[in-house]
């Protein structure tokens, strides 16, 4: 202690300041360190450190003001990463919201598909290149699903299908989709028509997989093929028939017309469809049909008419088409009744003839007034005539005259 208060004499210091220079180069250097690891700054450290070595004068004050300095760059630094934590707080709470919704979507997604693929009444399949099984929703046999699984589509049809499977899944590699038809044959031996639609989906790796939705197309081929049946049958009827069938839209434009409308019209059937009435027909004539046509549309009735076109008559029934409960069609056909109508004309001129000479003749069937001496007969006018002219006048009947053996044998008694 000697030797202390020996080097205190000298330098002119008391024990209390130099303590007070010892405390304040401890805290000195504490604090330069936790600077450097905060601020990072090295020098500061040693310049500190330096300044405490030759001034231990000044240590307080640069110690109180180092710390002041420090505490308030910590507390920026606290509140920076206080403004970090929050938004970062923020950012996760915002995703796991995120995710959150997105697999809530996804599972209601999942079940949805689910729900699809369980009750549709198609079947559902995706199968690789070479057309084997990986996923099926339910089975087109008896065989249980999972035994299906792994199978070849090919194998559950004729070798011919197996062949359009084939070449119908090389389309579908190059274009992504395709349609395709097969033919299966059940159990108990019914054949079926099977409509595929193939798509092309993306999966892991480079061998592509497809997208096989199969519907039993059966009812809808039967279907087409009774009306192509139809079809056919009305197209020969339209094609051959001698009467003029029309089939009119709710605008009275021509939808079908029989093929003789060719040679009524002078022009092709197919440029006579769609055209107005005023396009096809003389202005009057058309305003008639126009006319006609209204009144069918709008009241569903039938009507017939009698037209004259080019020297011909021409007659026309006309009825309402019904579809979805209202009449926005109407069709007809036309006979072309010239001839009968001549006919009819001739007929009534006959007839009155006949009734004519019918009335003639029942003159002579009742009381005929006749001369008992000379044997001439009272006409209609009061005067007599003969006989022979009175008859002959009211029935066309001629005489010849001759003798009876009675009057031969009275009057010519030598012959």
């Amino acid at each position: 202690m000697g030797f202390l208060n020996q080097a205190l004499d000298k330098y002119g210091k008391t024990g209390t300041t130099f303590f007070l220079s010892v405390l304040c180069v401890i805290a000195s250097v504490l604090i330069s360190f936790i600077s450097w690891l905060v601020v990072g700054e090295p020098d500061f450290l040693a310049e500190f450190l330096v300044v405490a070595a030759l001034c231990p004068g000044v240590i307080a004050p640069v110690v109180i003001y180092s710390y002041s300095s420090l505490a308030e760059n910590l507390q920026q630094s606290r509140n920076e990463l206080q403004v970090y934590q929050d938004r970062l707080e923020e950012l996760v709470e915002e995703r796991s919201r995120e995710l959150t919704l997105a697999n809530q979507a996804l599972l209601e997604s999942e079940a949805k598909l689910r729900s699809v693929t369980e009750n549709s009444p198609d079947l559902i399949l995706i199968v690789d290149q070479e057309a084997n099984i990986r996923f099926i929703n339910h089975t087109f046999s008896k065989r249980p699903t999972e035994e299906v699984v792994g199978t070849n589509l090919g194998d559950h049809f004729g070798e011919i299908d197996r062949d359009t499977i084939r070449k119908s899944f090389a389309g579908v590699i190059q274009t992504g989709s395709g349609v395709l038809e097969l033919t299966l044959t059940t159990p108990d031996s019914i054949k079926r028509v099977l409509g595929c639609r193939v798509c092309r989906i993306v999966g892991q790796g480079d061998e592509p997989n497809f997208l096989v939705i199969v519907s039993d197309i059966s009812e809808r081929k039967k279907i087409e093929e009774e009306l192509r049946k139809t079809q056919t049958i009305f197209n020969a009827f339209l094609e051959n028939s001698p009467v003029y069938i029309f089939f009119k839209d709710s605008e009275i434009r021509p939808l079908m017309l029989s093929r003789n409308y060719e040679q009524l019209l002078g022009m092709p059937v197919e440029d006579i469809l769609g055209k107005t009435m005023d396009e096809i027909f003389p202005s009057d004539l058309a305003k008639s049909m126009i006319e006609d046509d209204k009144q069918i549309l709008s009241k569903g009735k039938v009507l017939n008419i009698v037209e004259e076109l080019g020297g011909r008559i021409y007659e026309t029934t006309k009825f309402p088409i019904f579809l979805n409960g209202t009449g926005n069609m109407l069709a007809g056909f036309t006979v072309d009744i010239t001839e009968r109508r001549k006919a009819e004309d001739e007929r009534e001129r006959l007839i009155g003839e006949l009734r004519q000479a019918l009335a003639e003749i029942s003159t002579l069937r009742g009381i005929l007034p006749i001369c008992c001496f000379c044997k001439n007969v009272r006409n209609d006018s009061g005067y007599y005539e003969q006989i022979e002219s009175y008859i002959h006048k009211h029935s066309g009947v001629d005489f010849s005259h001759t003798i009876c053996p009675a009057c031969m044998e009275k009057y010519y008694p030598d012959k």
